[in-house]
């Protein structure tokens, strides 16, 4: 009873018993109240009154489609001649629109209205610039429609107004398009005439060119001289080619006789060819002999002499006739070397005193051709200039604008502006801001400084009179509701007892664990896929609502090389997985993180889960002193409820920055015992 009475405390009284200073405060609460009724009434007032004495304004509107039709220029082109130019339709929709609020039709459409002798409120005073500031035009977007409106203080001169200035604006555009279409129309006629003139007198001047200088066509394989021209080239190739062929021959027939070969074939000799085979038969014969007698009795025998010496005189007989038959090769190359390099220089001569007539020929044909060139040409413009007042004539109704009224401007009965009761609802709330502040800038200049409390807490008494039970039961409600509000944090690891767990763990517990030391969540290690790990780039990527990636501990690293993603290589498997392959829930993990612990010889085993090994993390990065931005980045947000609680763990004074903290615990690199104490 005594602690739940030291406990219950009362909210402080404050105690002030000076009369003079409470009848001060009461005259002051008046002013103040007076003062905020005189200025809210005041600023009320002179804005309700300014409101509502503005003059009414009223806006009648129209709605047109307007088709500005095709729209033909004539634009004249470098070389003199008049050429067409389509302009797009929708810049001549928005010329057309634009047209409708200028100061011409206005000024028409006024005149207009005052010719009907009806008595229309400030229509004769207004001047065509106030008209004109009354009224607005806009296309609408994706269309050929144009909404037209009026704004002034009478709502009958509005809606005629814009009735009348769409009356003046039709007339206007029929009578302009009549005008410029006749114009147009006469122009193209006119350029027509000039082009088939042109054509007549360019055609006369090619047919004289063509029969002063003999020329057939423009066509070169139909005029003579340059039929001759091209034979006598022919002429002058072969002549070349004969004499190349011809000098060849001569020196091929002289290195051979220099040699001492032979120039002459012997089929092309008959003489030479009989002698050869009577040299042959004989020397067959004197073989047979010496094959079947000894030199010795051919020595003595007279046919054997008389064979040898038919042998001798037959091939003196062959050397002379080849030696005659070569000089007679020889001067017959030179006979032909000599005609063929006459034959040449007679055709060098010949072109030599043909080609200035040549030259003048081809000169010529080249004129005549530019002159045809220049003919088609004009051709080509008097066709289109013929085509083009064609389609003037035939397309007159098709390119003449058109305007629609899809709605007529009505007499408006409502107030466009200005919206009276709104802006009185905008001058009731300034004049309650205005007196606030009023009232506000009353208490800043004329502030009286207060006479000190005396604050009095009433508290029940350790001692002396026992507390009453009522009493007694809001202290105990009001104990337990601040428990409750106060976060629990999981337990704390110590050094040895994370080393002991990590060493007699399995291998699927001990990533577990080294996986919650990186800065993984529970339900981010139980989603974990081998496709989110990479080893070699030392990363892990957390799914989830907070997908990052997290950096691989070395020693956690190590494990993940060691394991295999599955039988198959499936990398789609859980890293986490239970005996049948399945992937492993949290309920299991909590088991076997317990058995774990429990064959570890940690005390108060049930207390070790996974949510006390990242608290173990979390505890060894805020006692360094992080910052709370880099370590959500690195370990996730943390709930609300458990940031006060956490930021006590952190040291006073100056944050550390990023790349100084250890981002490593000493059980993820192999080094448990260096890790801070707890």
């Amino acid at each position: 009873m005594k602690s739940s009475a030291a406990s219950l405390h009362f909210p402080p009284r404050y105690l002030d018993d000076n009369p003079a200073s409470t009848r001060a405060d009461r005259g002051a609460d008046r002013r103040r109240l007076a003062l905020f009724c005189i200025t809210f009434l005041s600023v009320a007032v002179i804005g309700l009154v300014v409101d509502f004495t503005r003059p009414a304004q009223y806006r009648a509107e129209t709605r047109l489609e307007i088709e500005p039709g095709s729209e033909v220029a004539l634009a004249a082109t470098p070389n003199g001649s008049v050429a067409e130019g389509v302009s797009g339709p929708h810049s001549a929709f928005v010329a057309q629109v634009q047209r409708l609020t200028s100061r011409p039709l206005i000024e028409a459409a006024r005149t207009r209205l005052l010719a009907t002798g009806m008595r229309l409120e400030g229509l004769r005073e207004a001047s065509v610039e106030s008209l004109q500031e009354g009224l607005g035009v806009e296309a609408v977007p994706e269309s050929k429609v144009a909404q037209v409106w009026s704004v002034g203080r009478d709502p009958e001169t509005a809606a005629l107004l814009l009735n009348a200035l769409v009356t003046v604006y039709r007339e206007r555009i029929a009578s302009e398009f009549g005008a410029a279409s006749a114009e147009t129309l006469a122009r193209a006629r006119d350029e027509a005439e000039r082009l088939q003139a042109a054509v007549a007198a360019k055609r006369s001047e090619l047919e004289a060119f063509q029969l002063s200088h003999g020329i057939v066509s423009g066509e070169r394989d139909d005029n003579a001289q340059l039929n001759h021209l091209r034979d006598s080239a022919k002429a002058m190739v072969d002549a070349n080619t004969r004499l190349v062929a011809a000098e060849a021959r001569l020196n091929a027939l002289r290195a051979s006789a220099a040699s001492g070969q032979s120039t002459t074939r012997s089929r092309d000799n008959p003489t030479i060819a009989g002698m050869e085979q009577r040299l042959s038969q004989a020397r067959e014969n004197l073989r047979d002999m010496e094959r079947n007698y000894t030199q010795d009795y051919l020595a003595i025998d007279p046919n054997a002499k008389a064979l040898r010496a038919r042998i001798a005189e037959l091939e003196r007989q062959l050397n002379a006739e080849r030696s005659t038959s070569a000089n007679s090769s020889i001067a017959e190359a030179q006979a032909e070397v000599a005609d063929a390099r006459a034959t040449v220089q007679a055709l060098q001569r010949q072109a030599a005193a043909e080609r200035g007539s040549l030259q003048g020929f081809s000169l010529k044909l080249a004129q005549f051709k530019a002159l045809q060139q220049s003919l088609t040409q004009l051709e080509a413009m008097q066709h289109a200039a013929l085509e083009r007042a064609v389609k003037l004539e035939a397309s007159e109704r098709a390119r003449m604008p058109s305007v629609k009224v899809i709605e007529e401007a009505a007499i408006p009965h409502e107030v466009w502006r200005p919206r009276y009761w709104r802006d009185a609802g905008f001058v009731l709330l300034a004049a309650l801001l205005i007196a606030l502040f009023a009232v506000w800038l009353l208490g800043f200049i004329f502030k009286r400084e207060r006479p000190q409390a005396i604050v009095v807490t009433p508290a029940w008494p350790v001692g002396g009179l026992p507390m009453p039970a009522p009493m007694a039961q809001i202290a105990a409600e009001g104990d337990q509701r601040l428990l409750a509000a106060s976060p629990v944090l999981p337990r704390e690891l110590a050094p040895d007892e994370l080393a002991r767990l990590i060493e007699t763990s399995s291998n699927g517990v001990r990533i577990a664990v080294l996986a919650l030391l990186a800065g993984l969540k529970p339900q981010e290690l139980l989603a974990l896929r081998w496709r989110d790990v990479d080893v070699a780039e030392g990363l892990l990527t957390a799914q989830g609502e907070e997908a990052r990636a997290v950096p691989l501990s070395p020693r956690l690293a190590a494990e993940l090389s060691a394991a295999t993603p599955s039988p198959d290589g499936d990398r789609s498997a859980p890293v986490l997985q239970s005996a049948d392959g399945a992937p492993l829930g949290g309920a299991a993990l909590q088991t076997q993180l317990l058995c774990a612990a429990h064959d570890a010889g940690l005390d108060d085993a049930a207390s070790i889960t996974p949510d006390a090994v990242r608290h173990t993390y979390l505890a060894f990065l805020l006692r360094q002193g992080v910052r709370l931005a880099d370590l959500f980045a690195r370990v996730g947000s943390l709930s609300p409820e458990s940031v006060p609680a956490y930021t006590a763990l952190a040291p006073g004074g100056h944050r550390i920055n990023e790349d100084e903290v250890r981002w490593t615990h000493p059980a993820g690199a192999g080094n448990a015992a260096s890790a801070p104490a707890v």
